[in-house]
């Protein structure tokens, strides 16, 4: 049976991150060539490291103002194709941004290293768990 997996870059070259979604929920295997393309191509990205929010018309939300949950997406991401060093890396540099009582937002701002918009936001905090989960090591590295 084949899947069609539906995915944009427009012509400004954004990524539609959303489609990292596929390696939380387990949509498509770790070695399905889909996932790693997704994967790549949102690391090829404009603001790679820190993905812009955008209006539904496509204007700038802000452009400081990046998405930590896409962030942790990107960090499960990495983790499921095997790139668990890179994903290591990414998750290392969201988890630079918590509070000291360890909340989260749904942007930052790295320019002012601030926390912008919902805050706290749920869904920043189950990405960082499901984040962390993905790229500890297995109990047969461990044990």
């Amino acid at each position: 049976r084949n899947i069609a997996i539906s995915g944009s870059i427009d012509p400004s070259g954004e990524v539609e991150t959303v489609s990292l979604l596929m390696a939380t929920l387990r949509f498509l295997g770790a070695d399905d060539p889909r996932l790693s393309s997704r994967v790549e191509a949102v690391l090829r990205a404009p603001g790679r490291l820190w993905t812009e929010q955008r209006c539904r018309d496509g204007s700038p939300r802000d452009l400081r103002s990046v998405s930590v949950p896409t962030r942790l997406l990107l960090a499960h991401g990495l983790s499921r194709i095997g790139r668990r060093d890179e994903a290591l890396a990414v998750l290392s540099s969201a988890v630079g941004v918590l509070t000291p009582l360890g909340l989260l937002s749904g942007t930052f701002d790295p320019a002012t290293r601030s926390l912008r918009g919902n805050f706290p936001l749920a869904e920043a905090h189950i990405g960082l768990i499901e984040a962390a989960f993905a790229t500890s090591p297995r109990w047969s590295e461990v044990m």
